[in-house]
């Protein structure tokens, strides 16, 4: 019994780490902020288009051309560890169609463009002057036109994400679902 009573009070203590990790020097006078930021494909598009890269594979006949992804966030910080987000991303890629396996004459082009809207929750665990590590869930809408045009269900986590600077921050993530797998940025906060 004694020993469970040390680990229930060890957890308990363990629990409140990320209360202590809040900066008590915190800059409230900025709640908002504006993102922009650029990186490689999306994991959704990236594991749908390997498929139907190694299905080209197999004609010879065609080729992907991708052109990352890109999108302006927005945020606003309830608590020093909440804040609410909004997302608007692109991404893109050009499917090649060509008349022979040479690739000397192209049959047919077109262009595939998808735009995804993502209002989420991020919850910042450590929140200093100049450095803030954060995680974020989103869910939202993708716009998708290709031969087909069509919405779909769009859905994101950011397992970690770090923002550098104070009031010009770069930022660094790593995602799971629409949006890029990894990305870099710049933001502001007003």
């Amino acid at each position: 019994m004694k020993k469970l009573s040390i680990v229930l009070i060890a957890c308990l203590a363990l629990s409140h780490a990320p209360l202590h990790a809040q900066s008590t020097e915190s800059d409230n006078t900025y709640r908002d902020e504006i993102e922009l930021y650029a990186g490689t494909t999306s994991l959704v598009q990236g594991f749908v288009g390997f498929f139907v890269d190694i299905a080209k594979a197999f004609t010879g006949r065609q080729e992907t051309v991708r052109y990352g992804n890109y999108g302006v966030g927005y945020a606003h910080e309830f608590l020093p560890w909440l804040s609410v987000t909004g997302k608007c991303l692109y991404e893109g890629y050009d499917n090649l169609i060509y008349t022979d396996k040479e690739k000397t004459e192209l049959e047919r082009k077109y262009l595939t463009s998808v735009v995804t809207l993502m209002p989420g929750v991020r919850f910042t665990y450590l929140n200093r002057k100049y450095v803030r590590l954060y995680s974020s869930v989103d869910l939202g809408a993708t716009y998708m036109t290709d031969t087909d045009p069509k919405w779909i269900f769009a859905f994101n986590v950011t397992p970690i994400g770090v923002q550098a600077g104070n009031r010009v921050y770069g930022l660094a993530e790593c995602n799971l679902g629409c949006d890029a797998i990894f990305k870099v940025g710049l933001g502001v906060k007003f």
